[in-house]
C-alpha cells in the first residue's frame, strides 16, 4: 500500500465470468446502475452488454447498430444513451435495446473544416456533431451534454426531450476552448467535468459554459471521468506510453492509469501504472465507471490501438477498495 495515497484499490482477478464469445476486447465505454450492474459498450460483435456485480451476463444487445461505438451512459430515467462516433449520432435506447431516438444526423458531420479526424485541423467549432465523444446527465434537470471531440471542439447541452438548447467552446488552449474534449461528468454540484484530452486538462464549467475551474498538470492524456458519493473524480489516462505525441514539457512521462482527484482536484490515488501486461495494469485505457458502493471498473480499447489483444490483458476490469 502507498502510504501517500488516501484511496487504495485492488484488481479482482478473474473477475469476469461470461462466455468467451460475449468477452468483451475493445470497451469503450462503461456505466453503473442503482442495483450494481454493469453496462458495458464495447466494439465487438456484441456492442452492449449487461453484467451483475459478479461479472456474469444479463443480457446483450446492439449488433449492427453502431458504425464505432465510444461512450455510454444511464439517463435518470432508465434509459441507455449510446455515443456514435463515426455516426455522428447519439442514440437512446430502453434498457432491453430498443431504439427510442436519434439525436443527430447519422452520417452527416457538422462542417468544422476538420480534416478527417484530426483535431488538430478543426478552423472553427459548429453544431452537433461532429465525431462526438462523451454524454452526461443533469441530475436535477434532466438536461444532457455531449462532448464533440474529434471533429469538433464542443460541448452541446439538450433539453430532457433532445432539443438543443446551447453550445459552448471552440478550438484552442485557453480556458473555455478545447483540444478534443473526450469526455465529461456533472457532480452533485451541477459542475460539468470536461475531459479536455490533448491539452492535458479537466475543465469545470457551469451549464451556461461559464468557465469555473481549469486542473492543469495532474493527468495527461485523459480519456474518461466518473465521480463517486463523495465528489471524488476518477480520471483514467491514457498517458504518452503509446503515442509520442507530448506537445509540452513534463518531468516523467506518466503511463496509463486512473487518478483520483478530490473535489477541489488535488491528487489522492493513482492506480494500474505499470510497466508490465499484468491482471490490475493498464495500458490502453478508455473508459472509467464507480459504483454506488464505490467499486471501481476500467475498459481499455485493446483492438483499437494495439491491433491485438495480448492473453494476459482483460479489457474490463474490476477493482475494489481497500
Amino acid at each position: 500500500m502507498n502510504k501517500d495515497y488516501q484511496y487504495e484499490y485492488e484488481v479482482v482477478p478473474d473477475w469476469l465470468d461470461i462466455p468467451e464469445e460475449y468477452a468483451p476486447k475493445d470497451v469503450c465505454g462503461l456505466a453503473v446502475d442503482y442495483m450494481e450492474n454493469v453496462y458495458v459498450l464495447n466494439r465487438g460483435k456484441y456492442p452492449f452488454l449487461m453484467l451483475n456485480s459478479g461479472g456474469k451476463l444479463i443480457k446483450t444487445w446492439g449488433t449492427g447498430e453502431f458504425t464505432r461505438a465510444h461512450d455510454i451512459c444511464i439517463s435518470p430515467d432508465g434509459h441507455v444513451w449510446c455515443v456514435d462516433d463515426d455516426n455522428h449520432c447519439v442514440r437512446k435506447y430502453t434498457p432491453d435495446g430498443e431504439l427510442c431516438q436519434i439525436i443527430g444526423t447519422p452520417g452527416q458531420p457538422s462542417d468544422t473544416g476538420v480534416v478527417g479526424k484530426d483535431d488538430s485541423t478543426i478552423q472553427y467549432s459548429a453544431g452537433p456533431f461532429c465525431y462526438p465523444t462523451g454524454i452526461a446527465f443533469h441530475k436535477k434537470t434532466g438536461e444532457f451534454f455531449v462532448t464533440d471531440g474529434y471533429g469538433n471542439a464542443r460541448v452541446h447541452r439538450f433539453s430532457p426531450d433532445g432539443e438543443l438548447i446551447s453550445s459552448f467552446g471552440k478550438p484552442g488552449g485557453n480556458p473555455g476552448e478545447f483540444r478534443l474534449p473526450h469526455s465529461i461528468a456533472i457532480g452533485d454540484n451541477g459542475f460539468l467535468y470536461v475531459v479536455d484530452r490533448e491539452n492535458d486538462r479537466i475543465q469545470l464549467f457551469e451549464p451556461d459554459g461559464k468557465v469555473v475551474a481549469v486542473w492543469e498538470d495532474v493527468v495527461y492524456r485523459p480519456q474518461g471521468i466518473a465521480i463517486d458519493g463523495n465528489g471524488n473524480i476518477f480520471v483514467i489516462e491514457l498517458g504518452y506510453k503509446l503515442f509520442n505525441t507530448i506537445r509540452k514539457p513534463v518531468s516523467v512521462q506518466p503511463r496509463a492509469r486512473v487518478t483520483i482527484l478530490s473535489p477541489d482536484g488535488k491528487v489522492i490515488s493513482r492506480i494500474g501504472e505499470s510497466d508490465e501486461i499484468k491482471s490490475g495494469s493498464l495500458h490502453w485505457s478508455h473508459a472509467v465507471a464507480v459504483s454506488p458502493c464505490g467499486n471501481l471498473y476500467t475498459g481499455e480499447v485493446v483492438l483499437t490501438l494495439n491491433g491485438w489483444c495480448p492473453p494476459e490483458v482483460s479489457a474490463l476490469q474490476k477493482f475494489v477498495k481497500i
